[in-house]
């Protein structure tokens, strides 16, 4: 992707990542940035192990299988006023 990034998360969630070498989980907290998406790049360094896909904020609430994802995404497409937003 190619844009603008922007200056202050709209919200954070924590997962739990499962270590590569069968080490366990660690918990991990994410903060999510609004991007201003300019272009979308046909390569990308991950491009074999994911793929990119657009869905409207209720159509990924149903796709997302982590909850706390989920909820910031409710949160930050829900309309009215978002305390999250400023």
């Amino acid at each position: 992707m190619r844009g603008r990034v922007g200056g202050r998360a709209l919200g954070s969630y924590v997962y739990d990542k499962r270590l590569d070498n069968g080490g366990g989980v660690v918990p991990c907290e994410v903060r999510v940035f609004p991007l201003a998406v300019k272009r979308q790049l046909k390569a990308w360094p991950e491009a074999s192990e994911r793929t990119t896909r657009w869905f409207s904020a209720a159509e990924a609430v149903n796709r997302v299988a982590d909850e706390g994802l989920r909820e910031l995404i409710r949160e930050i497409g829900a309309p009215g006023p978002n305390p999250r937003r400023k």
